[in-house]
């Protein structure tokens, strides 16, 4: 599969106490109830970086490492209600929509996701962290960061961590909130 020059690159794992299936089989029921639309909670900011971002495409790999406990049995949740778009209107998030987080973050995100395909992992080719640069800064991308905006550079190298692409989507407009309330 050919991976884009630029796009924006997520990985997943458990999060907020529920396993990646578990994840997977909410969202699709989101896809299904929104025409297509579903929201991917993420916890970092992109609001400087989707600027520079031609495609509005996200690649999921799979988190190497295994989950934290405080992932897998976190002490409480948050349901998010409200998010701060690109544009800082507020949006409501519709209720056929599931936006959580541990209780613990004080924030929270989440990209705004199309796909006319159910949400299945597939094989869609690989990454290789190496090769990843930061859109904006032009730094390579370190590998403690779950979620980035990033060009992709081909260079030569043997050794080098690589990840697979499981999943593939479109962002939809709004594209992106800060999540608010």
């Amino acid at each position: 599969m050919n991976i884009p020059s630029q796009f924006i690159w997520s990985r997943y794992g458990t999060e907020a106490g529920e396993t990646v299936s578990s994840i997977l089989e909410r969202k699709e029921q989101e896809r299904i109830n929104n025409n297509g639309i579903f929201y991917w909670g993420i916890g970092n900011s992109l609001t400087q970086s989707l600027s520079f971002l031609d495609n509005k495409e996200v690649l999921f790999s799979p988190i190497s490492s295994k989950a934290k406990d405080i992932d897998i049995n976190p002490q409480s949740i948050k349901r998010w209600h409200t998010g701060r778009d690109l544009e800082n209107n507020i949006r409501v998030i519709p209720e056929t929509i599931n936006v959580t987080s541990r209780g613990d973050k004080k924030q929270h995100y989440a990209l705004i996701c199309y796909s006319e395909d159910p949400l299945v992992l597939s094989d869609y080719g690989k990454v290789y962290l190496g090769f990843l640069r930061n859109i904006r800064s032009g730094k390579r991308v370190a590998g403690q960061q779950i979620t980035s905006v990033v060009r992709n550079h081909t260079c030569s190298s043997l050794m080098m961590k690589e990840y697979p692409v499981t999943m593939k989507f479109k962002l939809a407009y709004p594209y992106f909130l800060t999540l608010t309330a």
